[in-house]
C-alpha cells in the first residue's frame, strides 16, 4: 500500500463518519432547521466523495453529478429558509402545547 492509498482510506472513513452523524441530525431533528443543515452537510460529503473519487482515479466524469448535486442543495436550502421566515413561531424550536387552548394557558387575558 503506498501513502496515497492509505491517506484516501483515512479520508473515506472521515467522510463516512461525517455522512453518518449529517444523516442521524437529519433523522432525529429536532427542528427543521437543524434537519436541512444536516442534509446540507451530507449533500457537501457526497460531492466530497466524488472528488475523492476523481483524484483517486483520475478522471472527470463527475463534474456534472457534482454541480447536480450541490445546486439541489443550494435550492433546496433557499426554498426552507423561506418557508421558515414566514413562520418564525415554529422555526426557533419552541414546543408548541397543543393540548391548552389559550384561556387554560392564560395567553388570551
Amino acid at each position: 500500500m503506498t501513502v496515497e492509498s492509505v491517506a484516501a482510506w483515512i479520508v473515506v472513513g472521515c467522510f463516512a463518519t461525517t455522512g453518518f452523524l449529517a444523516l442521524l441530525r437529519a433523522l432525529k431533528g429536532p427542528t427543521v432547521l437543524d434537519r436541512i443543515i444536516a442534509s446540507d452537510v451530507f449533500l457537501i460529503t457526497v460531492v466530497m466523495v466524488l472528488v475523492l473519487d476523481m483524484i483517486v482515479h483520475k478522471h472527470d466524469n463527475s463534474i456534472a453529478l457534482m454541480i447536480a448535486i450541490a445546486a439541489t442543495g443550494a435550492l433546496a436550502t433557499i426554498t426552507v429558509a423561506r418557508f421558515v421566515r414566514k413562520r418564525p413561531e415554529e422555526s426557533a424550536g419552541s414546543e408548541i402545547n397543543w393540548s391548552q387552548t389559550p384561556r387554560e394557558s392564560g395567553e388570551g387575558e
